[in-house]
């Protein structure tokens, strides 16, 4: 039974739609025109005059994929579907494996309750998308159809596994016997053969045929019967030939044979082309990696069409005056103008009054596509930005970039077919701010037809709920998942991420993309510091103590998670304590929020509300110290005093411009509920300012030099405090050397309640592995030291090389040692204890 038809959508697939937008951002050339070479069997000796062409041959014989033949039997439908098939299969590890023909012959009959030999594609493709499809030698092809052949279980079980890989089949033409191509559709084909995936082709075949110089000949209407199918693996423009070029065909009847088809024969007898892609493969152009560095991140234009731009330019003055901004008051939005498609957003840039108060997340971003009333985009501004958590830092990133003042600009591409609306809205019910902002688009003839949309979306745990994993995104539908960012504020000492990251991609139970930890997700190792890049870094790291905060972003633009179904992003909360030997791999109650960012068909499923300002900031108690001015007592003869400062004055601060060794500035300071807390300190840096003790309720809680050759802010930790409730005092005890003592200027007083630590009553092996690293490294040091191995860990201990801790397990019981030939023995005592030998050849060992 010959090819007659497919029943599928005409849809542009995901992972070519998503790539079409995102080529011209990362420089991913999805269509490469390259020199078509001759048919190695029949050379068409007048084909010179080619001006563009693609072949496809190179590649299927890189991937061990032979021409095949159909023998007798009327399968070449079948043959054309498992050889496309195999293509795109291929393309995911770079090497081919054949495909049962027989296997898809089975299932195309079992899906459509038929036993017929051949089928339609769009059975073939039933049949596909119910069973799968094996391994050729675990069903083999047979000379003869057999009605009643049957692949065993286990088969069927392996067909599986090769149905739910994110292979699809596309339309170019739907089948229609009476008609040919259209020149649309000829170009489609072409199209699609520049993007490197071949394309099925059900075709009316003559009766006779004849072939000249290996191009298949022009027959007549009469000549030619319904009908046979054909891979089509090339093309040639040449406008010497018929129709103005040729099609590269691989045909699996009478040969097989690889041979030329004139334009004109195509655009005569095609009934249907579609073609087969893989979401998630690796582009089946063997030289994508070097396209990319040749051509360059932004070396692929953007979308072509009229250039437009939106901006908060002050009107109708828009060349006298320099007022170019909104002004929001609290609870108040920007409804920047709707632009009105087919379009793509190019670039956003915006920047706030915010930012320089550290509340960039008091400012809510959402974007409404096509007038529906869920925002595709909704996030606090900042974390948008990959400066979580509300404070400006730089970023200096391919999609994103930000300045340390607050200058946030996004190139993420957006495509839009009706309408785009922006609304920037101020969220701080106690602050005013101003908001600059330009939008660059570009208006479009067309959007392709179930073109992915961009989408972000927030969440956040105050702290990270305990049991279960922190969920980043949990999506359903079809796209491409190109973006994390991660904030965390530290509840509790010790490094926070151990935790390991896992995507689980079309439902699966067991994530098969499993991380080993969260520096590492990242794209860092050993812990965090601040460095930012194209496509990953952290732009703001304060260290590891309770009340440390930290923000981390990663682009999956170079390797975007595709996914077909559903996409579920979670990353585990666990961490240390200070000391390893103390708590390690514990799970930990941070405080984390984050934004997830992806490339979807259709609406997405929702998932987490931005939450009001009040509840998406860390709950911090803010204690504004120019409240305290009127409380302030100092000794010596300066006072105390307020002074606007910042941009616009927007930062008061309390400010002593103390002279005097040994003076002290006292201010009162109340905390709500009793318990601990982890307190921070904001204050200016700058010339000629001091260096003073800072003292909370009497007790020394650091040391801080205020004196800077430029001014800065400062943002000091002042540790973690036990509180009761009722009144305190924050004192600065300035140094008693004169040449240290200068002026102080002090803003804000931060108090985080922290929840109880996360701890580990009985000690496990994770804790013992501490142990005994602090042993090895000890015994490794002793040897280099004296040249033997000690004959204790008591003899360790005396030597002063290792501390006293590690006379014991992770469990506090003493730890028994001695010397066995060439080797320190150390064993636990308790039962089922560990064991240890060391011969001092490094830290392990």
């Amino acid at each position: 039974m010959e090819e007659k038809g497919f029943m599928f959508s005409d849809a542009w697939d995901i992972r070519g739609r998503t790539l079409f937008w995102f080529a011209w951002f990362v420089g991913v050339m999805t269509a490469v025109a390259g020199a078509v070479a001759d048919p190695p069997s029949s050379k068409p000796a007048d084909l010179a005059a080619a001006t563009d062409g693609v072949d496809l041959r190179p590649q299927f014989e890189a991937w061990g994929l032979a021409p095949r033949s159909q023998g007798a039997r009327g399968t070449c439908s079948v043959f054309v579907v498992t050889q496309a098939l195999e293509y795109a299969m291929a393309s995911r590890p770079g090497r081919g494996t054949r495909l049962s023909v027989e296997f898809l012959n089975w299932a195309s009959n079992k899906a459509i309750g038929q036993k017929a030999d051949g089928g339609f594609f769009a059975d073939l493709w039933s049949g596909y998308a119910a069973y799968g499809i094996c391994r050729e030698e675990e069903m083999p092809y047979g000379g003869a159809f057999d009605p009643n052949l049957r692949p065993s279980d286990d088969v069927i079980e392996h067909a599986r596994q090769l149905r739910d890989i994110g292979l699809r089949l596309h339309w170019i033409k739907p089948w229609d016997v009476t008609t040919g191509l259209t020149e649309k559709q000829l170009l489609a084909i072409k199209d699609a053969l520049r993007r490197q995936w071949p394309v099925c082709a059900g075709l009316r075949w003559p009766k006779q045929e004849r072939w000249e110089n290996g191009v298949l000949k022009m027959a007549p209407p009469d000549g030619v019967f319904d009908g046979h199918s054909v891979l089509l693996v090339g093309f040639r423009d040449d406008p010497s030939r018929p129709g103005g070029g040729v099609f590269l065909l691989r045909n699996s009847g009478r040969g097989p044979r690889d041979g030329w088809m004139s334009y004109e024969y195509a655009r005569a007898y095609m009934n249907d082309a579609a073609w087969i892609d893989c979401v998630g493969c690796a582009s089946a152009y063997p030289d994508a990696p070097g396209m990319m560095l040749k051509h360059g991140l932004l070396g692929v234009p953007a979308p072509v069409g009229r250039n437009r731009r939106v901006s908060s330019n002050q009107q109708p003055q828009w060349n006298s005056e320099n007022l170019d901004m909104n002004w929001l008051m609290p609870g108040q939005s920007v409804d920047i103008p709707v632009l009105e498609g087919p379009g793509v957003i190019t670039h956003i840039w915006m920047t706030s009054h915010a930012g320089w108060v550290g509340e960039l997340n008091a400012l809510s971003l959402r974007i409404y596509w096509d007038g529906n009333k869920e925002p595709g985009v909704e996030v606090p501004l900042g974390d948008f930005f990959a400066v979580g958590q509300g404070k400006p830092a730089a970023v200096e990133s391919v999609p994103v970039q930000v300045s340390p003042t607050g200058s946030l600009t996004c190139y993420w591409r957006m495509p839009f077919r009706k309408s785009a609306r922006i609304v920037v809205t101020n969220d701080n019910p106690d602050r005013s701010t101003g908001l600059y902002w330009q939008v660059d688009w570009v208006q479009v003839p067309d959007i392709p037809p179930d073109t992915p949309y961009f989408y972000a979306r927030y969440r956040q745990e105050y702290p990270a709920a305990m049991g279960r994993d922190y969920t980043i995104a949990d999506l359903e539908g079809r796209g491409q998942y190109v973006g994390s960012v991660l904030s965390v504020t530290l509840a509790q000492d010790g490094w926070f991420g151990e935790g390991d990251d896992f995507f689980y991609i079309d439902g699966e139970k067991v994530p098969s993309l499993q991380g080993t930890g969260s520096e590492d997700y990242f794209n860092d190792a050993w812990g965090f510091r601040p460095r930012t890049g194209p496509w990953f870094g952290q732009p703001r790291w304060q260290g590891d103590s309770a009340g440390d905060s930290g923000v981390a972003y990663r682009w999956h633009v170079l390797d975007p998670v595709h996914f077909t179904r559903s996409l579920k992003l979670t990353i585990e909360h666990k961490g240390n304590r200070l000391d390893d030997t103390e708590g390690f791999y514990l799970e930990r109650p941070d405080f984390f929020s984050s934004v997830a960012l992806w490339y979807q068909e259709g609406e997405p499923k929702p998932f987490g509300k931005l939450p009001p300002w009040p509840e998406r900031r860390v709950p911090w108690q803010y204690h504004h110290l120019v409240r305290a001015f009127r409380q302030a007592q100092a000794t010596g003869p300066a006072k105390a005093a307020v002074e606007t400062t910042g941009f616009f004055g927007a930062r008061p601060v309390l400010s002593w411009p103390n002279k005097a060794p040994g003076a002290v500035l006292t201010l009162p300071f109340q905390v709500a509920e009793d318990g601990r807390y982890a307190v921070r300190l904001t204050a200016a840096k700058g010339p000629g300012l001091g260096l003073y003790d800072i003292e909370i309720d009497s007790k020394k809680a650091l040391e801080a030099d205020f004196r800077a050759p430029e001014d800065s802010e400062a943002d000091l930790l002042l540790g973690a405090h036990v509180m009761s409730k009722g009144n305190h005092t924050l004192a600065f005890r300035a140094s008693s050397s004169a040449d240290r003592v200068g002026p102080l200027a002090v803003e804000m007083l931060r108090l985080l309640k922290l929840p109880p630590e996360a701890n580990r009553t009985e000690r496990t092996h994770n804790e013992a592995h501490f142990i005994r690293l602090g042993i090895g490294r000890a015994v490794y040091a002793y040897r280099l030291a004296y040249g033997e191995l000690p004959d204790s860990l008591e003899t360790l201990a005396k030597s002063g090389i290792m501390p006293q801790r590690y006379l014991k397990d992770e469990n506090f019981l003493p730890l028994r040692s001695r010397r066995e030939g060439n080797h320190l023995v150390v064993e636990s005592p308790r039962p089922g204890g560990w064991s240890h030998r060391w011969q001092g050849l490094d830290a392990r060992r």
